[in-house]
């Protein structure tokens, strides 16, 4: 656009700079123009697609007909760290995806130091593939702060599926985040990153080295201490974020060391994250560098804990309140997979010679009746067959057949 400004202002450009090489001219057809248009029709997914700027690598793009909306295409290629949040067999997006959403739009739409987000509640699972792009759009309700996020398949023109709704304070509360700085124990670490890795795979958490942002636990007072590392994966993708979906999962999976016990004893259950009943985040923080889980409530099918998240001085990052996690029964239990049925095959005796014999004695006999066979005769045959697992076709000439009444 701006190229293009000055070209029409008539400041001299050096066009053999941008073609090296002359054009071949080629001649007119001598009849007139036909001026037949050929423009592929409008549809939802190219609308505006030429003015449109992305803002945000998940919020996607502002939509113009709609006062506070935005949409985005996911998938594993467009998003590639969404492709190692994997549970079970499903690769699903992350709450923490949601939490982000929301962060960048309000930051958008209030355009204040401090955003507060509450009441989020996550409904159903969005599935990630590399096969099939989805368009997920997040809209806010202008009067009330409330906004949702919905997805549908791309170029698909199906109902739209609820995912997330919430809403955005407009007068957030920063108290919270005024506390002493954190420091971490000076003893040994009770967990190191690679212990908890290989809980997380046990319990059946399959995630990949985007999700693996523990460096080392503490357990202390009931609550656990975390010193947190950037993985390579997600480096070049913290300069477009508020808060990194990734960091802050990770930050959610502490809740697998302090209900460690629990979690090998009900091997094949995790906790998701249900409801998360508020969200504090102060704009213009740096990478966390640590975080603090609480255990609130703990039930037999859910759990609630709170989260904190602190850059490398100790200062608060982001406050998250009363997470409410539900348990997940995954397809099976992952120590199922040790357990085997032993099987050992026994070679059985040849029984064609024996059925050919039986079959051959029987069609001697009635071959004169025509449809023949007695009772006691097809329980025999059908013995033979069975043992010999086949099907067997018994021919006989039409001119030998006669009716007889039975």
């Amino acid at each position: 656009s701006a190229a293009s400004q000055i070209a029409i202002t008539g400041v001299p450009i050096d066009w053999k700079a941008v073609f090296p090489v002359r054009g071949r001219f080629v001649r007119l057809p001598n009849y007139p123009w036909q001026r037949e248009r050929h423009w592929h029709a409008v549809s939802p997914e190219s609308y505006q697609r030429l003015s449109r700027d992305r803002v945000h690598p998940l919020l996607g793009y502002r939509l113009h007909e709609i006062e506070w909306a935005w949409e985005s295409h996911v998938d594993t290629q467009l998003c590639p760290t969404l492709a190692d949040h994997v549970i079970g067999d499903a690769i699903v997006m992350p709450g923490t995806a949601y939490v982000e959403m929301a962060l960048a739009a309000a930051r958008l739409w209030q355009e204040s130091e401090v955003v507060e987000i509450e009441q989020l509640e996550i409904r159903s699972p969005l599935l990630v593939s590399e096969a099939q792009s989805k368009i997920l759009r997040f809209s806010i309700d202008a009067p009330d702060g409330s906004f949702s996020i919905k997805s549908r398949d791309y170029l698909a023109g199906a109902a739209w599926t609820e995912h997330a709704v919430g809403r955005i304070l407009a007068e957030p509360r920063a108290m919270p985040l005024s506390q002493a700085p954190l420091t971490l124990p000076a003893r040994a670490p009770d967990f190191t990153g690679l212990d908890h890795d290989e809980l997380t795979a046990a319990v059946g958490l399959a995630y990949g080295p985007a999700f693996r942002a523990i460096n080392a636990v503490w357990l202390e007072d009931g609550s656990a201490y975390a010193k947190l590392r950037v993985p390579q994966a997600i480096e070049s993708e913290l300069d477009g974020v508020h808060l990194h979906p990734a960091l802050l999962d990770c930050t959610f999976q502490l809740i697998i060391q302090l209900l460690k016990d629990d979690y090998v004893a009900r091997a094949g259950t995790v906790y998701v994250p249900a409801k998360i009943d508020g969200v504090l985040y102060r704009s213009g923080s740096t990478t966390p560098c640590m975080a603090r889980a609480t255990l609130r409530r703990f039930g037999p099918h859910s759990l609630t804990a709170s989260f904190t998240l602190f850059d490398a001085g100790g200062e608060i990052v982001a406050w998250v309140r009363e997470v409410r996690f539900v348990s997940l029964q995954l397809h099976g239990n992952p120590s199922d997979r040790l357990r085997y049925l032993e099987c050992r095959s026994v070679p059985m005796p040849h029984l064609k010679e024996q059925i050919e014999k039986v079959i051959d004695s029987l069609f001697k006999r009635y071959q004169d009746i025509g449809i023949f066979w007695c009772i006691s005769d097809i329980g025999s045959i059908l013995k033979a067959i069975n043992l010999y697992k086949a099907i067997v076709y018994i021919k006989i000439p039409i001119q030998n057949l006669k009716q007889k009444n039975a």
